[in-house]
């Protein structure tokens, strides 16, 4: 998120590339870790699903707002 913020604040394309590959990477993560029911229930499942989500609000990737509702209602669901 702190990437994609400076990256829009000095309109810096590298750094917006940047946030994006590394919410990719989060993703992809939080899918492997989702899939283990050994880390599904962690608190650190929860804060990478609020993270992701708090990301989706602020940038927005797809373009709607499928991709926050995904997450929130991940969240809640965990």
């Amino acid at each position: 998120m702190s990437a994609a913020i400076v990256g829009r604040l000095n309109s810096d394309p590298a750094l917006l590339k940047a946030s994006l590959g590394s919410y990719v990477q989060g993703l992809r993560e939080l899918q492997k870790a989702l899939w283990d029911p050994k880390l599904m229930y962690r608190d650190e499942r929860l804060a990478a699903c609020m993270a992701l989500w708090m990301y989706e609000v602020l940038e927005c990737p797809e373009g709607s707002v499928r991709g926050w509702i995904s997450h929130f209602d991940g969240c809640e669901r965990l």
